[in-house]
């Protein structure tokens, strides 16, 4: 094993040689993920840095260190993975982001990497290439953590779909796209007592279905839709579910939801998303109904209305009083 020694002269010039030098450019998985979603040099930044990955052959499975010698950019998501950036590693395998390791590399698998690398003659990274792509490395996170993550069920909810308000988006390609990363109230089973368990679970794509029925409030009374379109879903980390609408709640989440929701995130290693992020899908679902009349337009109070008219607007103007707006579900 590697002796370690913190205290000895270090040449700028000189090579990695114990695991301390090399844990700052080892990206874990958030900061991985947290980088792809913020950093507009992406590519260049993770490049030659390394990650932790389990690896399974034949007869055992074990985490090994990989350095990352490219990104490949799917422009769409693919598989399991939420996002459309995949790394190339120096086994020339391909890995999703999700797949790199949560906790940081041990002495062990430093050792071995650091064998291996010698017996195959391969350049290592120096201290002074190390040093430099830290600070940038850290730099670039600290931008994006200024972006401040969701931290309330209001501030999520925004995001949050009712059954109702889905039935318009799923069935036009259009909404589709809009509604990708959104997030939903789902049935997840039962307890104990018997009562229906919820939990909130983000949409990761639409696809096609047999053909099923889903009934919507409207005006009172319930609406019954033929659909032929079903929601994959991820709940948490990597638990995927193909789901109809009937299975999506018309009802808010509510804290106790919205608690073991981020815990589970947390536990992960996920980021949450982002305000910004909320605010932008946010603008486009309101524009998106707004614009195939599934939202009441506001009436600007300065405007003159006829006397006649008048007695119709002034109904919406009370409700739009209460709501910045209300869709045709009375959502």
């Amino acid at each position: 094993m590697l002796a370690l020694d913190r205290n000895r002269g270090v040449d700028q010039f000189e090579e990695v040689r114990f695991i301390h030098e090399l844990d700052p450019v080892v990206l874990s998985r958030a900061n991985l993920i947290r980088l792809a979603e913020k950093a507009e040099n992406f590519d260049e930044l993770v490049k030659n840095c390394y990650v932790r990955m389990l690896t399974k052959t034949d007869k055992v499975t074990f985490h090994a260190i990989y350095r990352i010698i490219g990104v490949i950019d799917t422009q769409v998501p693919i598989g399991k993975s939420k996002y459309a950036k995949r790394i190339r590693v120096d086994n020339q395998a391909e890995r999703i982001l999700e797949s790199t390791a949560v906790d940081p590399i041990t002495q062990e698998e430093f050792d071995v990497w650091y064998k291996n690398a010698k017996l195959k003659t391969q350049p290592l990274p120096t201290i002074r290439w190390i040093k430099q792509r830290s600070d940038e490395i850290r730099l670039a996170l600290r931008d994006a953590s200024r972006r401040s993550e969701v931290k309330s069920v209001s501030e999520l909810s925004k995001i949050v779909l009712s059954r109702s308000r889905l039935v318009p988006l799923v069935q036009s390609t259009e909404g589709e796209g809009i509604i990708e990363n959104c997030f939903v109230r789902m049935v997840l089973g039962h307890d104990s007592t018997g009562q229906t368990k919820y939990g909130v679970a983000q949409i990761v794509a639409v696809t096609e279905s047999d053909e099923y029925s889903v009934n919507v409030p409207l005006s009172g009374s319930v609406t019954t839709h033929t659909m032929y379109r079903k929601l994959t879903l991820r709940h948490v980390s990597n638990a995927y579910m193909d789901v109809g609408l009937q299975s999506i709640s018309n009802s808010p989440i509510d804290g106790a939801e919205f608690f073991e929701w981020t815990t589970a995130y947390l536990h992960a290693d996920l980021p949450l998303p982002l305000m910004d992020f909320i605010e932008k899908k946010e603008r486009q679902i309101h524009e998106y109904l707004l614009s195939r009349g599934l939202l009441l337009k506001k009436v600007k109070k300065e405007e003159p209305v006829d006397d006649e008219e008048r007695r119709e607007v002034e109904p919406v103007q009370k409700k739009l009083k209460v709501s910045r707006s209300r869709d045709l579900y009375g959502q």
